[in-house]
């Protein structure tokens, strides 16, 4: 009974959500499309050092994302893409067949059937549709797939920014007690009586705060000089293997240090270019770079949230 109430809820949510899937998907499709074309047109080698080269200079900024992708790669990442495109495939086939199911007229009078039907019986026809058409063997395992790569993912991102947490918390134990004996009495002279209360609650959690994005802030310079150089060294070594693919040069960067040269130049300019943008992206490049931000906020919330 419960499930059909909020169910009957529900169900026009989704039908709204499938709408804006609707109008959205074409977009999607033409970017993936787009980026297809380059990962087809260009060398493999010049992706990687297109690749190296943003490590060089946005690195510092999504450590957590970089970290999240490597450990994703070596932790089956092939495997788990394949159970995500089985996914993708599941969500096709039953996009298709709601937007049929939305088009069905079997009474024939020229209004489709799901406008002249309640919503409970709304729901259960949708609810009937989604397990007709998805394959669940196909489902269970992909979910487990991503959980097994997921949790991979995040019992690294505990390990690796253990020191970051730790040192929030230091800093926040740190300045605690000089903003309770500086700030404490403004705020009681300025705020009610009624809401003395609330005084130390405020203090100990702009504390925190103040501290997490401090302890962030510096792991990040301490990412960008280390995202700078081996972003660096992956562009320099890049470059010179298509230069040698295309017979531009005859040594190869095993055999020369000019790649370590060029490298090093390079990882200068990419942590000097972070810095002095006070390790953000300035803009219009932050709206290109805008769903990587997103990852990195959603996973600093993650690690922040398993401490």
């Amino acid at each position: 009974m419960c499930v059909q109430v909020y169910g009957t809820m529900v169900v026009p949510y989704v039908n709204m959500a499938f709408s804006a899937i609707d109008v959205i998907s074409p977009y999607i499709v033409r970017a993936f499309e787009a980026l297809k074309t380059v990962y087809n047109y260009l060398p493999t080698t010049l992706i990687e050092a297109l690749g190296g080269l943003a490590m060089c200079f946005f690195g510092g900024l999504y450590p957590l994302t970089i970290a999240a992708a490597e450990t994703f790669r070596v932790s089956g990442g092939e495997e788990a893409l394949t159970y995500l495109t089985h996914i993708w495939e599941e969500l096709v086939t039953v996009h298709q067949a709601n937007q049929a199911d939305n088009q069905r007229d079997d009474d024939g009078d020229g209004v489709a059937d799901i406008e002249q039907i309640s919503n409970k019986q709304l729901m259960s026809r949708k609810m009937s549709l989604f397990l007709k058409t998805v394959n669940p063997s196909k489902l269970l395992d992909a979910y487990g797939g991503l959980a097994k790569a997921f949790a991979g993912v995040c019992a690294t991102l505990k390990l690796q920014f253990a020191k970051v947490i730790a040192l929030a918390v230091s800093i926040a134990d740190a300045i605690r007690p000089v903003m309770i004996q500086f700030v404490a009495p403004l705020l009681i002279a300025f705020i009610p009586t009624d809401y003395h209360k609330w005084v130390y609650p405020i203090i100990d959690v702009f504390c925190k705060m103040f501290a997490g994005s401090l302890a962030w802030f510096l792991y990040r310079i301490v990412a960008a000089v280390h995202s700078g150089i081996i972003g660096g060294l992956i562009c320099t070594r890049a470059l010179m293997r298509w230069a040698n693919e295309r017979k531009y040069l005859s040594w190869k960067h095993e055999d020369t240090m000019l790649d370590e040269y060029l490298g090093w130049c390079l990882a200068a300019t990419g942590v000097y270019f972070q810095l002095s943008n006070w390790m953000s992206v300035p803009f219009p490049l932050n709206i290109l770079f805008l769903p990587v931000t997103m990852c990195e906020t959603y996973l600093q919330w993650v690690v922040t949230w398993m401490d």
